[in-house]
């Protein structure tokens, strides 16, 4: 009845129609067929426990009327057909699509115990190709994703790309994909390019990597990695790829960070404040890693200067890089450049470990999950903290106490790297929820239901040309939650939201803060 007579889109699109009613009339089918058995049985013997069997004794009830002499043939002529139904059915299941029902479990015993915002390096040094190109090039894991997919379209309706009119829909590229497979496996192969052909280029650069697919399969689909390999291959292989994402690859490449027209250094945020080197303090208990966009990106450098003075005023023993900080390069991976990312890990891995660094804090995202999870396989194992965490920490011990604020609206956005793909919600909230001014509501979409800002992914560094910008969806939904503040904890957010604010003209109705630039706003002026 739903699929036929409510029809939601996410069942139907992106092709408009599917291969499943052969099979759900069978089913269908089936279940009659069984009925009608268990009726014509209860009819014929009176079984006095038929009540307990209550489809067929509503059946039975019906065929109350069929006489003695009819019940024994009506009964063999049904049970035989039921049988050859159901063993029809059963003989389908391996062949077609249906398939799902018995590969799913698989799929779901053999998910990867990994968060969902961790990549699996490639072995470079090993590799005769970079990235995947055909099907066969995936890994079995993968090739068991697609044969799992029951194409329920929940992937689909969570994802910003095709929200907003892009021609990306993770249900989309894995049902072709499934299709690319069986026509190379187990048909005449179809001769289309897999990466271009089967895959549109347009649709593998449109994905920002939130992870919202990931959350809203039933079955533990994953095609981020998928989209994430053929991205390796056009990037390292064919060098084909967006001209403002090769512009900042140059720049880590040339400059150490991708930011162009910045400051040329990564301590000039710190003017004045006194925030100690680690080479010259030569230990701390913390270590900031500050990150590109709040060492050069003018908007996000006020964040790293609030989150230093709530660290002085609790008295925490930290320092920082300086220069020897380097990108983490989770830009770069995302966007398939493996190479650059692995040098960028082995650096920072190298300069983290010779300063004996075990615990880190970071403001960004992005940079935690990769020191977090993506540098162990290079040698670096680090407690890692988002400041969000701290800071609440913080609070609840005490060591910060904000005074009383001014009153504000304020609504909290949920980061894809630190709420979906690592599982941080309170903390940004429990900061938020610890001042006094403070009145804090729902987004309709949140926690792990929130809508990407649309910079992961390396989208930060490229242009949306299709459909509606995804910041600037973002910036409505939270324009229509009637509040004056959006609390961040990511400097990509911030920056996404701060531009969809000026797209909308709304800079005097709508503030985006940091939850640290919240918080330290609401020190005493004696603490700050």
């Amino acid at each position: 009845v739903r699929r036929y007579g409510a029809r939601p889109l996410r069942l139907w699109e992106p092709r408009r129609g599917e291969g499943y009613a052969l099979f759900l009339w069978l089913l269908l089918a089936v279940l009659v067929s069984g009925f009608l058995v268990e009726g014509l049985r209860i009819v014929a013997t009176r079984d006095p426990w038929g009540l307990w069997s209550p489809g067929g004794w509503l059946t039975a009830r019906a065929l109350g009327g069929i006489g003695a002499g009819q019940l024994q043939l009506w009964h063999r002529l049904v049970w035989w057909g039921h049988a050859v139904l159901a063993f029809v059915f059963i003989a389908l299941v391996p062949f077609t699509l249906i398939r799902h029902i018995l590969v799913a479990p698989a799929n779901i015993a053999l998910r990867r115990p990994q968060p969902s915002g961790v990549l699996a390096p490639e072995a470079l040094e090993e590799a005769e190709h970079f990235g995947v190109s055909s099907i066969q090039g995936f890994p079995r894991k993968d090739l068991l994703d697609l044969l799992a997919c029951t194409e329920c379209g929940r992937c689909q309706a969570a994802c910003p790309a095709w929200a907003t009119g892009k021609p990306l829909t993770p249900k989309g590229v894995v049902i072709d994909l499934r299709d690319h497979l069986y026509a190379n496996t187990l048909r005449q192969p179809d001769g289309r390019t897999m990466v271009g052909e089967v895959v549109g280029e347009d649709a593998i650069w449109a994905c920002t990597t939130c992870g919202g697919c990931h959350q809203a399969c039933p079955v533990f689909i994953e095609p981020i990695p998928k989209l994430v390999d053929m991205r390796r291959f056009l990037v390292m292989e064919e060098a084909r790829f967006p001209a403002p994402m090769q512009a900042a690859l140059r720049g880590l490449e040339n400059r150490g960070h991708p930011y162009q027209g910045a400051v040329p250094s990564r301590t000039a945020w710190a003017e004045g404040l006194d925030v100690p080197l680690l080479a010259e303090k030569g230990t701390a208990e913390y270590l900031y890693w500050v990150g590109c966009a709040a060492a050069f990106d003018e908007r996000n450098q006020k964040v790293a200067r609030a989150f230093a003075r709530l660290l002085q005023a609790a008295g925490v023993d930290f320092a920082i890089l300086g220069e020897e900080e380097r990108c983490t390069g989770d830009f770069a991976r995302r966007i398939g450049h493996e190479f650059l990312f692995q040098m960028q890990a082995q650096a920072n891995v190298e300069t983290l470990n010779r300063y004996g660094v075990t615990r880190i804090l970071t403001t960004c995202p992005h940079c935690y999950n990769t020191l977090r999870h993506e540098y162990r396989p290079f040698g670096g194992t680090y407690e890692v903290l988002h400041h969000s965490e701290f800071l609440a920490r913080l609070l609840r011990e005490g060591r910060v106490r904000p005074g009383v604020t001014e009153t504000r609206r304020l609504a909290y956005h949920d980061s894809c790297y630190l709420g979906r793909h690592n599982g941080i919600y309170g903390a940004p909230r429990a900061v938020l929820d610890g001042l006094p001014g403070v009145r804090r509501r729902e987004l309709p979409r949140h926690a792990e239901n929130s809508f990407c800002c649309g910079a992961g992914g390396g989208l930060m560094w490229s242009e949306e040309r299709t459909g509606t910008r995804i910041n600037v969806a973002r910036t409505e939904e939270v324009l229509g939650a009637d509040v004056e503040v959006v609390g961040t904890a990511c400097p990509f957010c911030l920056s996404m939201f701060e531009d969809g604010i000026r797209a909308k003209d709304a800079t005097e109705r709508l503030r985006a803060l940091d939850v640290a630039e919240v918080l330290a706003g609401a020190l005493p002026p004696e603490s700050a």
